[in-house]
């Protein structure tokens, strides 16, 4: 991973992978949302990984910043 080069690039990297976290999850829910006979479980499953590096990586931007977190995603309503 990049590392930023001041707080503001920090806030520019978090910001970005916000984006990604809930771009990835919202195609994670529509691979989901597919008939189970039809449904794409490796696409799912590369999403979750992808998603998985994302929150790594925000995890790590917010401890460099400080922050102790722990981070995870909840299951939509």
């Amino acid at each position: 991973m990049e590392q930023p080069r001041d707080e503001h690039e920090r806030g520019l990297f978090i910001a970005r992978l916000l984006e990604l976290i809930q771009r990835t999850t919202a195609a994670i829910a529509r691979h989901q949302a597919i008939e189970e006979a039809d449904r794409d479980r490796f696409a799912i499953q590369q999403y979750t990984e992808l998603r998985e590096r994302y929150l790594e990586e925000l995890t790590q931007l917010l401890e460099d910043a400080g922050l102790d977190v722990h981070l995870h995603v909840r299951q939509a309503a």
